[in-house]
């Protein structure tokens, strides 16, 4: 197992993760205008780990770890979206949907996560920026996430 660190822009929150050997996650680049929103930028890049692969070792939610909840997703189930409430950095979402999930925005991680670990495809598509080109390598899927059936 691999065990990466990361905070918030300002320190207030941290947390560790812990990643299997061997053992990909899921990790997409999204493309939806949620993420775009949510990140202030053309995408996300997300990394989807079992809750009890993260750990929360500086700040507790309620604390200096604010929600908020989306409610009009397209998958239609809400969306909670969690970030530092002094800098404001997006932190991670959990869904209403699998409680036994975290969704983390890697740009958080302090590690060189990227340096192991590499997204494998790019979801949402369809709203992509114009300008922006498809990522070499990356599977490319129009709306959701590619489920191999």
């Amino acid at each position: 197992m691999s065990t990466y660190k990361g905070s918030c822009l300002c320190q207030a929150v941290q947390y560790e993760i812990t990643v299997p050997e061997g053992g990909q996650q899921s990790y997409t680049v999204c493309h939806c205008k949620d993420c775009q929103k949510w990140s202030g930028s053309a995408f996300t890049t997300n990394f989807v780990l079992p809750t009890s692969g993260m750990k929360l070792t500086k700040g507790t939610e309620g604390a200096e770890i604010k929600a908020y909840t989306v409610t009009k997703t397209t998958s239609g189930n809400a969306l909670g979206r969690y970030f530092c409430g002094t800098c404001g950095s997006a932190l991670y979402d959990k869904t209403a949907a699998n409680d036994g999930i975290v969704i983390l925005q890697t740009g958080t991680l302090d590690d060189a996560f990227d340096a192991v670990v590499h997204p494998t495809q790019e979801i949402f598509c369809l709203d992509r920026r114009a300008w922006l080109k498809p990522t070499d390598g990356l599977k490319q899927v129009e709306k959701m996430f590619d489920t191999g059936s």
